[in-house]
């Protein structure tokens, strides 16, 4: 699988796993190539729906969802793999900047 076509097929198995859950409403992703080898970054921002649901436990969730979906072949690629809320996300652009 091309990297675009892994990148694109994250996207879309992403907005599957939030479908799953009827008050998550995503708000922003972003699937990219960080740049050293084929490591994936994964950012997942929720304008509702992750407020009293730890960040751990649906990290944890989203990646099993797509160990499932993509095989242990294509998740050992995703070297970052982050969920948040809108507010947390304002507060880690800060420090990403």
């Amino acid at each position: 699988m091309s990297k675009r076509l892994l990148l694109e097929k994250i996207k879309k198995l992403i907005h599957d796993w939030a479908a799953q859950y009827p008050k998550v409403e995503l708000a922003y992703v972003e699937v990219y190539h960080s740049g050293i080898a084929d490591n994936i970054h994964v950012i997942v921002v929720a304008s509702q729906g992750f407020e009293n649901w730890e960040s751990t436990d649906r990290e944890n969730d989203l990646y099993w969802f797509l160990r499932k979906a993509l095989g242990d072949e294509y998740i050992v690629k995703i070297y970052v793999l982050r969920t948040m809320t809108e507010e947390e996300y304002d507060r880690y652009e800060v420090v990403r900047e």
